[in-house]
């Protein structure tokens, strides 16, 4: 009996030893993932190249870097289909960076380990063919068509004395309304689309002029964006008597999506969904358009629960 506490100290020194060698081990898998250019829906030989197929990411470089360690990172290239592998990775958080002439990479975060071995799509867009600003959103769950939308204005029913918002600016719906900007759905998915095919669909946000309201806030300037969970690959829109959920629930999964917003080459912010809350249509960011003196447009970007309007990011230029 005199020997059990030394044998017990040693025990529990190997199974120490032990979980440090497994927080440090190497993948012996490959972690793959691929490229999207997230302003050209595409096909299955072409979404991550432009539209008119000019240029692609084919050659990009990309690179994964330990957010932990980060002076760990590796560095891979983009093949010929837009795919990518990269092997000898520790498990841990990444940060996705990419870089290729005339192209702007949207900054992504995504752990590694365990099972988790399919990267999510690499976001990105010819830097030169962006709108003012680009709100980007991506989903994972490829069974359900889930919807970028945006509202914009309001105004006030007097008989009732409310808010009134505008209509939603719909999926495949293109416009110039709106006080001084259009909206363009530049990228959009379908129940029709192939499940091998990215799930993202991209809204640009263009100001026609500077005469579009001032710094002081007016909700007639500001545009609302949504994920909306349109149907499910049965082909039905979503009633209340039909299964389904965008943030997923004790008995569907949810849809793993996640807003962007760019600002030419600039990172201008991300939001991901709730998880298990069973909503279906959520409000994740505003913009409020205005105008910055001088003949300059200027936007403020604000999480959609955010009151206070001191507290932002803004950007100004001439539009």
């Amino acid at each position: 009996m005199k020997h059990t506490k030394p044998m017990i100290l040693a025990a529990l020194a190997v199974i120490t030893l032990l979980s440090f060698a497994a927080c440090d081990a190497v993948l012996g898998s490959l972690v793959s993932g691929r490229v999207v250019n997230v302003l050209s829906s595409g096909s299955e030989e072409s979404y991550f190249k432009t539209g008119d197929g000019a240029a692609s990411l084919v050659g990009a470089s990309i690179t994964l870097t330990n957010i932990d360690e980060p002076n760990n990172f590796v560095s891979v290239s983009v093949n010929d289909d837009g795919s990518y592998a990269v092997g000898g990775l520790k498990a841990g958080m990444y940060r996705i960076s990419g870089s290729k002439s005339g192209w702007t990479f949207i900054p992504q975060e995504v752990y590694i380990g365990g099972s988790i071995l399919n990267l999510p799509d690499t976001l990105a867009y010819p830097t030169d063919e962006a709108g003012a600003l680009t709100v980007v959103m991506a989903w994972e769950e490829t069974d359900y068509d889930i919807d970028l939308k945006a509202s914009y204005g309001k105004t006030i029913d007097s008989e009732n004395d409310k808010l009134l918002e505008s209509e939603l600016i719909t999926t495949g719906a293109s416009t110039g309304s709106g006080p001084g900007y259009s909206l363009t759905l530049e990228r959009d998915v379908t129940l029709d689309t192939p499940t091998d095919l990215p799930r993202v669909e991209t809204i640009a946000i263009d100001a026609a002029n500077g005469a579009i309201g001032n710094a002081n806030y007016d909700g007639g300037h500001e545009i609302r964006f949504y994920a909306d969970l349109f149907s499910k690959d049965d082909g039905s829109t979503y009633g209340a008597e039909d299964e389904g959920s965008l943030t997923g629930d004790d008995n569907e999964a949810p849809a793993y999506a996640t807003m962007y917003v760019m600002f030419d080459n600039l990172h201008y912010g991300t939001w991901t969904l709730p998880l298990n809350s069973a909503e279906k249509t959520i409000n994740m960011i505003n913009v409020y358009v205005y105008d910055g003196g001088n003949g300059n447009s200027a936007f403020k970007v604000y999480s959609s629960g955010n009151y206070g309007d001191d507290v932002y990011l803004s950007v100004e230029g001439q539009y």
